[in-house]
């Protein structure tokens, strides 16, 4: 039995010769064997690896609780392949459209998710209206504020998926850092646009408006495989590992950043 397992693997994206092309495929086939050995009583598992997707994988991990992962991003069969799963914590998260529908799909029980690395996904707050039942003021059209954003319509994959995932109550997000200089850059004003919406569902829940907690984490620039390290071991050793947010480190958070975020954003809108 295997209860608890970190994967983590260099990645290159270019320049492989068929030497290391072939290395990578006997990798990837020898950890997939080991997870499909491990799957049925794992109960913690961090992969830190893009090159394989585990929802694609065909591997069903009916006792996994805690998951922390790079690749979420496959249409896959759209079984619940993660019955159990009650946190997700997406350390590359890219805000595809299909996104929460697969997640009520394959993970219908998770109770929180984490998502590193939001650069421009300005339809998650949208999705966050849906599903902590957020209200959406009645003068919203009339006062433009800025990241005030209407939820799904009824009829929607993503109402649908908010409905499905009754259960998830806690979401944490972790933006990414831009510079001047970030390779980002160019996304900035979208970017701000995603902040702008997020402290807005953000400060409605710690009011006490919705059905859940969005929790704003500060900017990072990239999730390394020593915080990943830190994180597991600290889990599997009955700690908070990447799930330790307090309401000191929310309150620091929002009252840090939320006037910067809308006088960006308003800044940007009139250039």
């Amino acid at each position: 039995m295997i209860p608890h397992l970190l994967v983590a693997v260099p990645t290159r994206y270019w320049g492989m010769d068929a030497e290391e092309r072939d290395k990578a495929s006997r990798r990837q086939e020898a950890i997939r064997k080991l997870l499909a050995a491990a799957a049925h009583s794992l109960r913690t598992l961090t992969l830190y690896w893009t090159a394989l997707d585990l929802v694609a994988s065909e591997l069903a991990f009916p006792l996994l609780e805690d998951l922390s992962v790079e690749r979420f991003d496959s249409i896959g069969r759209g079984l619940p392949i993660l019955p159990s799963l009650h946190r997700l914590h997406l350390t590359q998260y890219f805000g595809w459209s299909g996104f929460w529908p697969l997640l009520a799909s394959v993970a219908p029980a998770l109770t929180h998710v984490r998502l590193t690395g939001l650069s421009q996904d300005t339809e998650l707050a949208r999705f966050l209206r849906n599903l902590f039942d957020l209200p959406v003021p009645a003068n919203a059209e009339s006062v433009m504020t800025p990241g005030l954003v209407p939820p799904y319509p009824p009829g929607t994959p993503e109402a649908a998926a908010a409905k499905m995932l009754s259960s998830l109550r806690t979401v944490i997000a972790e933006p990414v850092e831009y510079t001047s200089n970030s390779v980002y850059a160019d996304g900035l004003v979208t970017n701000l646009q995603m902040k702008a919406g997020l402290a807005v569902a953000a400060n409605e829940c710690r009011q006490g408006a919705g059905k859940g907690m969005l929790y704003i984490l500060p900017d990072t620039f990239e999730y390394l495989v020593s915080e990943a390290l830190r994180e597991w071991l600290e889990l599997v050793e009955g700690g908070s590992g990447p799930w330790a947010t307090t309401e000191e480190h929310a309150t620091r958070c929002h009252i840090g950043c939320e006037p910067t975020i809308i006088d960006s954003i308003n800044y940007a809108f009139r250039l």
